[in-house]
């Protein structure tokens, strides 16, 4: 700013308004990186781009000192404390820097020794810099020299970790190395370049503090992409968690609901029925004389009539008609609302359709095989209507009782549950025909 003196009137004005617009740009940009890396830091809830704030930041303050802008607030700042407060804040930085490079980098990648070596040298820079910044007699020059080749020493770590970071292919190593390689160089040589004018009105000081906004956006924008994928990967393992626990809930063959599933999905309907605001009734099915289809045409035809059957039932299937295989041949329906009431008109249409399905014929869901001569499927079908207070457990003893009286009975038929809480079979009256 004293430069600006030594000029003419009209061309220091000219230069002052030109400086003060670069500044005032490069702080404003600054400030943006500096929240958005806070943002960021809270929503990522990691340490690098709390770091990144923290540098940033510390960059802001920098400028502002550098710019005397902070005259306009604190007066009293004038002087020599100003530059001995530059020189902290760049030793803060420098370590602000080197801890929002390391944590950034996976473990796995670096060392942790050397992660924690390199960690040691930014925290050494700043206990011993901030001290000797302020130091107004005594060997300032050699002090300030073991600082500097300190600072030196942690630069080039952190240089190093980011280059061997990068070859074991870490895509935030790279994005550091990228961000940082222009300030760090500019850091480094500050001191070094002299009063040289880079800028119209400015200097070296300058090329920093646009570097410095330079790096934390580039930063703030790779970290965001990085958070983007992230989410991404995040939502696709919660989709790939929740296909998993449906398909730990659906059988393998026929893509029904399992036994789990399927209790799962008709408890609540029976709460509503306790609380008589539901009507459900449940529809036990099981496949005649399968051991007989097994042994004769062999397991693959097993399969098709399974699957046969199974994709009859997922064609009526919508939210008040909920199907399952609950394993081996028994297969299972609950309906609720309307269609409750009108549950062994619907089992008799679908044992009727059944029937007259043909197990490898492609309009019957069939997949393993062409049609097989002479091989029919029936069903036997057994009707429950739930009651308030029931649980899938009775309700299911007692759907299972009129389905073995459907089989004893000659089977190929629907029967419909004895009223009451006890069943025929609870009583003794039947026993279990082999299917």
């Amino acid at each position: 700013m004293l430069r600006l003196r030594l000029v003419e009137r009209d061309d220091a004005a000219s230069r002052t308004t030109t400086l003060a617009l670069w500044v005032g740009g490069a702080l404003t940009l600054l400030l943006i990186g500096t929240l958005y890396n806070a943002v960021l830091a809270i929503s990522l809830r990691r340490q690098f781009p709390l770091w990144q704030a923290a540098w940033s930041g510390g960059m802001l303050l920098w400028g502002t000192i550098w710019s005397q802008a902070h005259l306009m607030l604190v007066p009293c700042l004038a002087g020599a404390f100003s530059a001995q407060l530059c020189s902290a804040l760049a030793c803060l930085a420098i370590t602000f820097a080197t801890f929002s490079a390391i944590t950034s980098i996976g473990t796995r990648d670096v060392p942790r020794l050397v992660r924690r070596t390199v960690l040691t040298l930014a925290t050494l820079c700043s206990l011993f810099g901030l001290p000797v910044s302020f130091i107004r007699n005594g060997p300032v020059d050699l002090l300030a020299a073991i600082i500097g080749v300190l600072l030196m020493v942690t630069m080039l770590s952190v240089g190093g970790c980011l280059a061997f970071a990068s070859r074991k292919g870490s895509a935030e190593a790279r994005n550091f190395a990228t961000a940082w390689i222009f300030p760090i160089i500019l850091l480094s040589t500050a001191d070094f370049v002299g009063s040289s004018t880079l800028f119209r009105g400015g200097g070296p000081q300058l090329m920093v503090i646009f570097a410095a906004a330079w790096q934390t956006l580039w930063l703030a924008a790779a970290a965001s992409r990085t958070h983007a994928r992230l989410r991404q990967e995040h939502a696709a393992a919660r989709r790939a968690e929740a296909q998993a626990r449906e398909l730990a809930r659906r059988d393998p063959l026929t893509s029904l609901r399992n036994r789990r599933g399927f209790i799962e999905m008709i408890e609540p309907i029976l709460a509503e029925v306790s609380q008589g605001r539901e009507v459900a009734a449940l529809l036990l099915l099981d496949i005649d004389f399968f051991k007989h289809i097994n042994d004769t045409y062999g397991h693959d035809t097993g399969d098709d009539v399974l699957v046969t059957l199974a994709r009859t039932l997922a064609a009526r299937e919508n939210e008040r008609c909920i199907a399952a295989r609950l394993g081996g041949e028994e297969f299972a329906l609950l309906l609720s609302g309307p269609a409750a009431l009108r549950a062994a008109m619907i089992a008799e249409d679908l044992r009727r359709t059944i029937a007259s399905a043909r197990p490898g014929d492609p309009d019957a869901g069939g997949t393993v095989m062409p049609p097989i001569p002479g091989l029919a499927m029936t069903v036997s079908v057994g009707v429950c209507p739930a009651i308030p207070g029931e649980v899938f457990r009775d309700l299911y003893r007692k759907a299972d009782a009129a389905l073995y009286r459907a089989k004893r009975e000659g089977r190929d038929r629907v029967v419909l549950a004895a009223p009451g809480n006890e069943t025929p079979r609870d009583q003794g009256q039947l026993e279990p025909v082999a299917s």
